[in-house]
């Protein structure tokens, strides 16, 4: 079971692991960095090199880019160009980028066993239902469920305050468990 990003480790193992996974529950999560998830993270590099400073992060208020010695950028457009393009983009998740699959993501939701429980927020602007959806039409038949939830936190679907939302996931994952 896997929230967030943890949902995408949960499916990656899924894909990697097939034969060691007996069941996967990834929560508000996705097996790969959607093109809109990349824009998302690009509006927000935009908006961060605009305002060239966010006073209410330690690490860009305390310039902790420049001054530390592993780091050592010399302002905050030369991180954003030469940490966050450079190494985030060449790492955004993708649970067909690797072998056997070489990104073939077809072959990848198909090389899944375990019986696989999605858990999507119907709100979440980020990881929306409708890439659910595909995931698990994608898996072969009898392993991917898709259980949208119409609970109005979008990602955060299941954190804070959402006693409803965690009860209704624990009775989900208790049937799947015992499901052969």
């Amino acid at each position: 079971m896997g929230w967030s990003m943890s949902a995408g480790q949960a499916f990656q193992w899924a894909t990697q692991y097939s034969d060691f996974m007996d069941r996967v529950i990834p929560d508000c999560g996705s097996t790969k960095t959607s093109l809109h998830n990349s824009v998302f993270l690009e509006v927000s590099r935009v908006l961060y090199l605009a305002r060239k400073e966010l006073p209410r992060l330690p690490f860009y208020r305390e310039k902790v880019y420049m001054t530390a010695p592993a780091l050592g950028f010399k302002d905050l457009e030369d991180f954003m160009v030469n940490f966050w393009e450079a190494w985030a983009w060449d790492k955004a998740g993708d649970v067909s980028a690797q072998e056997p699959y070489n990104g073939n993501f077809d072959a990848a939701m198909k090389g899944i066993k375990a019986k696989t429980l999605v858990l999507p927020c119907k709100t979440d602007l980020y990881l929306p239902p409708e890439d659910s959806e595909i995931e698990v039409q994608d898996m072969r038949p009898g392993v991917g469920e898709l259980a949208v939830f119409p609970i109005n936190m979008g990602s955060l679907g299941w954190r804070p305050g959402t006693v409803d939302r965690r009860c209704e996931v624990a009775s989900r994952e208790a049937e799947i468990y015992v499901r052969p």
